[in-house]
């Protein structure tokens, strides 16, 4: 059995990157900005899906790095976690303010 290259190795893990990102991560992380957007609140469960994102791009930093080509898709999808995170804090700040009842002195 022939054993890989550094280089066919780091050619297969960007390879399953991408599918992943384009198969899994970046529609369901587009289902998820639509859903903020339109003022709701995320679930645990996407939050935890959007921790995932996150630790995974954080590991993946190393490999757009050696592949520029790739740089420009990587930015959206960082882009879009970051809008889907601010607007998930204005989702919530504005969920408190109508649940918290005003002081009465």
């Amino acid at each position: 059995m022939k054993k890989l290259t550094h280089e066919e190795v780091e050619l297969g893990t960007v390879t399953a990157l991408l599918e992943r990102a384009a198969h899994r991560r970046i529609p369901r992380l587009l289902r998820i900005k639509k859903a903020v957007d339109d003022g709701k609140r995320l679930s645990d469960y996407q939050i935890n899906f959007l921790g995932k994102v996150f630790a995974d791009s954080q590991r993946a930093i190393p490999y757009f790095d050696h592949h520029p080509e790739l740089q420009d898709a990587f930015t959206r999808v960082v882009s879009h976690y970051n809008h889907i995170t601010d607007q998930a804090i204005k989702n919530e700040e504005l969920h408190l303010k109508a649940k918290t009842p005003p002081i009465e002195l």
